[in-house]
């Protein structure tokens, strides 16, 4: 609706919405919103308000003027009369209906806008015109402008209050602002969206720099960019040393725990190699030649056993430790961090001819020297001599932390093949199957000691492909190479990436 007021023509919007807005309209104005003609009675004229009747009309014709017209013009306001109801509003009856002009109808009330206080109409707004006269040119339309788009708002809070107000702006009847009411609760479900889409946008942008990203596997892959792999470091290694009763086989990965302590979880290693365990090899003394005051000296790198163990070959693990103290003889004294693996490198059959004694001879190599020296005999106070401080002892194996897991995974089955069409279907690329890791931390191995050289543990054997291999990436494999990567997340936690028949070899379904 067009309103013209004193030599201003322009739309009423924006005044409007300052009547309908408590906050501005503090003196409580009303205005005029439509006026309705009796369709079978065009002299019963229904006014509607913008904020419902105000009080003081009713069967008050004296306040409303009728003026306008062309053919037909002086008409009089009879009465008024306030009607309720759903739709409340005030019938004002005149003495006669008007032509096809323009009329106006003005209220003389302190409670009306001046801006409202009249309203434009028509008699015969709802009948055909014989007359084809132009009318008053309108104003030129002008579409709604688009919201204005807070860039500053990014959380729930913020995007709630940038909704209110353009609700308020393009909706200025709706005044309920209750969290029971039906749209402020939706209101408040695209607020909660609107914080949660914000949040995920941030940090995915944040990942995608070096100097902003937070998660780990984002690190390793921007640094592999510039050819640095972030390696994922090894897992804890020992020596396991048994001492048994009888000769037997221990199997590879012989889970092996640690008591645990006051309730807390034991700390369980597995072995790395299978073993041949033997009586003979739980302990060997070292043959000193029948001298006296004797030591293994720093960098040695063989010694003779004492007797013939046929059993013992290259490539066992032999431990040397101090299992009495020199000083004061005693067992409990002896010094526990003493000790050092060694891994044999040749084994031979020799005697002592002046006795004679059988004897074996051990030898490893010099990255395995001794690096503290070993304490074999020692003289007493008394003069007399103590023999063993020093032992050697075999059935060692290595042995590493962590315990094996196995987790089956049924790869989802492929999609129909409609046959039946007579074109060829599209091919479209695979999409890379990948899964999670139940149990974390994943543990990393290595041979070399260094943790860049480590890998994963894990093991993964698809029928009827057979075993698969892992790969620190997928760009350099082929669209047959059964390969696959492992990603580790800043909480331990694996996901294994396998390839899309381009790089690397897709995963066949079932």
């Amino acid at each position: 609706m067009i309103k013209s007021y004193d030599s201003i023509r322009c739309r009423d919007e924006g005044r409007r919405a300052a009547l309908l807005d408590a906050t501005i309209n503090t003196p409580g104005l009303n205005g005029i919103d439509t006026v309705e003609v009796e369709k079978n009675n065009q002299t019963t004229l229904h006014v509607f308000f913008l904020l419902g009747v105000p009080g003081g009309l009713d069967h008050r014709p004296e306040l409303f003027t009728l003026t306008g017209g062309e053919r037909i013009t002086n008409i009089q306001v009879i009465d008024t009369v306030q009607q309720g109801g759903a739709d409340p509003h005030l019938d004002v009856i005149v003495d006669q209906a008007g032509d096809f002009s323009i009329y106006t109808l003005t209220i003389k009330s302190a409670a009306l806008d001046p801006v409202f206080a009249s309203a434009d109409f028509s008699f015969k707004v709802g009948c055909p015109s014989p007359f084809d006269c132009p009318g008053e040119p309108p104003c030129v339309d002008v579409a709604e402008p688009d919201p204005l788009i807070d860039y500053y708002a990014k959380d729930y809070p913020s995007f709630r209050r940038a909704l209110l107000d353009w609700v308020s702006a393009r909706y200025p009847n709706w005044l309920e602002r209750s969290e029971a009411d039906l749209g402020i609760t939706l209101l408040d479900l695209f607020a909660y969206a609107g914080d949660q889409l914000s949040d995920y946008q941030d940090r995915v942008s944040n990942e995608m720099y070096l100097g902003t990203a937070r998660q780990r596997l984002s690190v390793k892959r921007h640094s592999a960019l510039i050819d640095y792999e972030l390696h994922e470091g090894a897992n804890a290694h020992t020596f396991l040393s048994f001492n048994v009763g009888v000769d037997g086989i221990l199997p590879v990965r012989t889970p092996i725990a640690t008591l645990s302590d006051r309730g807390s979880d034991p700390i369980v290693f597995e072995t790395d190699a299978q073993i041949s365990l033997v009586m003979d090899h739980n302990e060997f003394q070292i043959y000193t030649w029948s001298n006296a005051d004797c030591c293994l000296p720093i960098g040695t790198t063989e010694v003779y056993l004492l007797g013939a163990h046929p059993h013992l070959q290259a490539g066992d693990y032999l431990l040397f430790k101090e299992v009495k103290s020199s000083i004061t003889q005693l067992a409990a004294d002896a010094d526990r961090t003493r000790r050092q693996i060694v891994n044999l490198t040749r084994v031979e059959s020799a005697t002592d001819p002046l006795i004679p004694q059988a004897l074996t001879k051990v030898t490893w190599s010099a990255d395995d020297a001794l690096t503290q020296k070993f304490c074999l005999t020692t003289l007493c106070a008394d003069g007399s001599t103590l023999s063993g401080v020093s032992v050697a002892c075999g059935n060692s194996v290595p042995a590493s932390h962590g315990e094996t897991q196995h987790q089956t995974v049924n790869v989802p089955p492929a999609e129909p093949i409609d046959d039946t069409l007579c074109k060829p279907l599209p091919i479209e690329p695979a999409e890379p199957f990948q899964f999670n890791l139940d149990q974390a931390p994943l543990t990393f191995t290595t041979e070399t000691g260094d943790p860049r050289d480590g890998h994963s543990t894990v093991e993964i054997s698809i029928p009827p492909t057979g075993d698969w291999r892992e790969r620190r990436t997928l760009l350099e494999s082929g669209e047959f190479s059964q390969d696959f990567v492992v990603d580790v997340n800043e909480e331990g936690l694996a996901t294994i990436r396998f390839g899309d028949g381009t790089y690397g070899r897709a995963v066949p379904p079932g």
